[in-house]
């Protein structure tokens, strides 16, 4: 079965009445570069969240693109 397929991903964790926790495992399972953004403290997020790059809200564009093309190079 075909799968569609990215080159890396921004997920931000929290999506109101649940998380991007489901979409971050599948990803990581596939090898796929993941980039987090959160307003939450390292203790308040998933598990699976824990040893993925994080940005903190508020998110400035710079700092994104250079942690992103950073996630990428990897």
């Amino acid at each position: 079965m075909w799968r569609p397929r990215c080159d890396g991903a921004v997920l931000d964790i929290n999506l109101r009445c649940e998380t991007s926790e489901p979409i971050a495992r599948e990803l990581k399972a596939r090898g796929t570069p993941i980039l987090a953004v959160t307003g939450y403290s390292t203790e308040q997020r998933p598990l699976v969240f824990q040893d993925i790059p994080t940005l903190t809200k508020p998110v400035h564009e710079a700092g994104l693109v250079a942690r992103l093309l950073h996630c990428l190079a990897e």
